[in-house]
Parts: structure tokens; C-alpha cells; sequence
């Protein structure tokens, strides 16, 4: 029975690679919907820990400063992202990416100015608990610089999928959900540094050698000498 039930699984499994072979958009759907729920499983996962180490209040902070975000960052790029996927040209394509980034930066310094100016009155009528003078500036801060980032990441997301990097973005999807989960959680464990995708650090062992011998001016190479730096600071 057991070997009959692992045949069925194995043609249907089999059935349903074929399917998404012969249709691409499919294929591509199912490889962005794979690195979405993979994302949320691991937020499902740590659930059962983040309730015993974080209280309902601090939830509710981050409901409140995730809603905020999630609202301001749709005018972010005026929606221009939007038609990156469909510009055929390449030229256009970066052109369209500038036109994007330039609306982000002056959004961004229209949020960064309301922000800094609101009178506090303003923001203690929505936010769930009293503020100091301390944690607004924190929050202020934190506000603009999310919504910079969500911004970004949003113009960089339609960018892959106009070159079809549609696994380049499950995979994203799912290392920012584990990353996010991780230094939220357990900040005193992760290092600040961030070692980014870098063309010099692919190149590297090709040529028998590490990226800070290789290209010691590169982004990738910079990174590793932080990094360093960090690990050293922390004995």
C-alpha cells in the first residue's frame, strides 16, 4: 500500500512538473507563491516563541507602525513601478528606474518632513500607547526610514520581474522574512553587516582568490571588512 501511495504521489508530482513546463506563467506563479508561504510558514513557526517573549502591547506597536507603512508607501513611487514589467526597451526600462527612484527620494523627504513636524498631539491620537519625547523621535525616524526601504524594495521588485527573475524573487521574499524574524527577535545574535549579491564575490574563486584580494575596492569586499571589524569589536 505504502509503495502504491509513493508511486501516486510521484506521477502526480511528475503530472504537475510537466504541466508548469509547458506553461511558463504558471511555472512563474507557482515559484513566487512558493517564496511568499515559505516566508509565511516561518513567521507561522516562531509564533508559538515571539507570544512568550513579546507582550500584546508590543504587538500591537508593530500592527500599528506596519499599517502606517503599508498605507504611505503605495504613493511611494507615484505607482510609476508599475509600468517597469511592460517597457520593452531597456534604455526605457532605466530611464522609467531613475524617473522612480527620484519620486521615492522626494515622497520620502515629503514623509520625512511631516513626520519631524507633526505635533505629538497628532500622533498620540492613533498610537496605542503614551510617548516620551525619547521613543517619537525613535518612531518618527523608524517611520521614514521604512518607509524608504519598502519603497525600494518595491521598485527593485518590479525590476526582477521585468527580467523574470522570478525565483531570484521567492528567494528574496523568503531570506527577508527569515532576516526580519531573526534580528527583530534575537538582535544581540545577528551582526549588523549585511553581505550583499556582488558580481566580484562570484568572480572570486575562479580566480583562486578571496574578493578582498580580488576587487579589495568592491561592494562585496567592503562588506567582509565590516563584517570583520564587527566580529573583532565582539571579541
Amino acid at each position: 500500500m505504502q509503495d502504491a501511495a509513493a508511486v501516486g504521489t510521484g506521477s502526480l508530482v511528475g503530472k504537475l512538473r510537466g504541466m508548469l513546463a509547458s506553461r511558463p506563467f504558471l511555472k512563474d506563479v507557482s515559484i513566487m507563491l512558493t517564496g511568499s508561504a515559505g516566508g509565511q510558514a516561518v513567521s507561522l513557526l516562531l509564533s508559538p516563541l515571539l507570544t512568550r517573549l513579546y507582550s500584546p502591547q508590543e504587538f500591537g506597536i508593530l500592527s500599528v507602525y506596519s499599517a502606517i507603512i503599508a498605507i504611505l508607501v503605495v504613493v511611494a513611487s507615484l505607482r510609476y513601478e508599475l509600468a517597469l514589467p511592460l517597457v520593452r526597451d531597456d534604455e526605457d526600462a532605466v530611464n522609467l528606474m531613475m524617473v522612480c527612484l527620484l519620486t521615492l527620494v522626494g515622497t520620502t523627504a515629503a514623509v520625512g518632513l511631516v513626520s519631524f513636524l507633526a505635533p505629538d498631539r497628532w500622533i498620540e491620537r492613533f498610537w496605542p500607547i503614551p510617548l516620551d519625547a525619547t521613543h517619537s523621535l525613535i518612531y518618527r525616524t523608524l517611520l521614514v526610514t521604512g518607509y524608504a526601504c519598502l519603497g525600494g524594495y518595491f521598485v527593485a521588485l518590479y525590476v526582477a520581474t521585468r527580467a523574470n527573475a522570478y525565483k531570484a524573487i521567492a528567494r528574496t521574499r523568503l531570506a527577508q522574512e527569515v532576516e526580519q524574524e531573526v534580528r527583530t527577535h534575537f538582535p544581540e545574535l545577528v551582526f549588523e553587516t549585511v553581505i550583499p549579491r556582488n558580481i566580484r564575490i562570484g568572480e572570486a574563486p575562479s580566480f583562486g582568490k578571496p574578493v578582498i584580494h580580488h576587487d579589495p575596492h568592491s561592494a562585496g569586499a567592503t562588506a567582509y571588512f565590516e563584517l570583520a571589524k564587527e566580529v573583532a569589536a565582539r571579541g
